[in-house]
């Protein structure tokens, strides 16, 4: 697993490059960092508190299965920055050019 405790981020490379691992994500429930959650792969404490961030690791650290569903839907996440896909996107905007 990846733990991220932050108060302000923006969207840090880190958190593709564990998702593209599959690794689960731990994640502070800040606003910039909410994608991860919402795309199901990771999970949030509530920033700042020591407790919220103990008991999500447990979570994890107890929860073979979990993480392990929580790492494959980050690899599917992490698919569509992979090079060969923006490489098709770019080219699709330069042809799509007059």
């Amino acid at each position: 697993m990846v733990v991220l405790p932050s108060r302000h981020e923006s969207s840090p490379i880190s958190i593709l490059e564990a998702a593209a691992s599959g690794k689960s994500v731990i994640i502070s429930d800040i606003d910039e960092l909410r994608f991860v959650a919402e795309n199901g792969f990771g999970i949030t404490f509530p920033s700042e508190s020591v407790d919220g961030l103990r008991v999500k690791i447990e979570l994890l650290l107890e929860n073979d299965e979990m993480r392990y569903h929580i790492g494959l839907r980050g690899r599917e996440f992490a698919k569509k920055f992979m090079w060969d896909s923006i490489a098709l996107e770019f080219e699709k905007v330069l042809s799509d050019t007059d």
